[in-house]
Parts: C-alpha cells; structure tokens; sequence
C-alpha cells in the first residue's frame, strides 16, 4: 500500500486486512492441529495455546519486517508516515478541533515529530498482539471439539 500513495500505517483499511489474515492463519493452525495431531479433538485451553503461540509469531515476522522496511528498504517511510499524521490532524473539521482542543491537536503533533522508528515498530507490534488477542478465542470457540461423553 505505501507504494500506492497510501499510508498502511494510518488506513483503516489495513486493521480490516490483518484482522481477516490473523484469523485466517489461526484458524487454519488450530484445524491442522485438530484434523491431523489431535484425533479431531480441540479443546479452548490448546486453541488459546495455538493461538497465543500463533499470533506471538505473527507480530515478532510482521515486526521485524516493518524494521526492516524502515532501516533498509524505505528509509524515508517515518517521515512520510510523520507527514500524512500531521495531515490528518491539520485537516480537522472546527467541531472536532473545539471538542478536543487546539492543546490536544498541538500536542499530538509535536509527539509525532519526536517519533522515531522504534515507535513504529512497537505500534505495528502490539496492534497485531492485540487484534490475536482478541481473534484467538473467537477462532478458537468455532474450532473446538471435544471428547463425546460416553453415557
């Protein structure tokens, strides 16, 4: 997306694709790991545990790739990230800049001229943490079979 003129940090649209590829590859690993380990048993302690493992994973490659992206391949991708922020904030409509204030708005502006690019990398880190923190047990809640009760 950064080479289509977009901003992935800053679009919505990115959150609606990670969370769609988190649950996605968590939902293929738990169902391997039920059809094809597991007797195609699953219970919500080894999804939880699939998915914590899996989504642990995910954000260290996804981090390391976006420091990558930064250090080597795009280094002026922090500037560009700092100026489309600044842009959104400056193109506030006046209802939004009185409910939050021109002390807020300054404030964040000032915060994102100081970033550097290890904030980045931990902001791209902890929102893919979050979204399999928030996925596993939904994915894990439709792929879970138990042991059928004997009576």
């Amino acid at each position: 997306l950064h080479y289509t003129g977009q901003e992935p940090m800053v679009n919505l649209h990115m959150l609606f694709i990670d969370g769609l590829l988190i649950f996605l590859t968590l939902g293929v690993g738990m169902k391997e790991f039920r059809d094809y380990y597991n007797n195609r048993l699953l219970s919500f302690g080894q999804g939880m545990t699939i998915g914590f493992f899996h989504y642990i994973t995910f954000s260290s490659v996804f981090g390391l790739f976006i420091l990558l992206f930064i250090g080597v391949i795009e280094p002026n991708f922090v500037d560009n990230y700092r100026a489309s922020i600044i842009e959104q904030l400056s193109i506030m409509s006046p209802n939004q800049l009185e409910s939050l204030g021109e002390d807020f708005i300054q404030n964040q502006i000032d915060k994102t001229n100081e970033m550097g690019n290890s904030a980045l990398v931990l902001d791209a880190f902890v929102k893919k943490i979050l979204a399999g923190l928030v996925l596993s047990p939904l994915v894990t809640v439709i792929f879970r079979k138990l042991k059928p009760q004997s009576k």
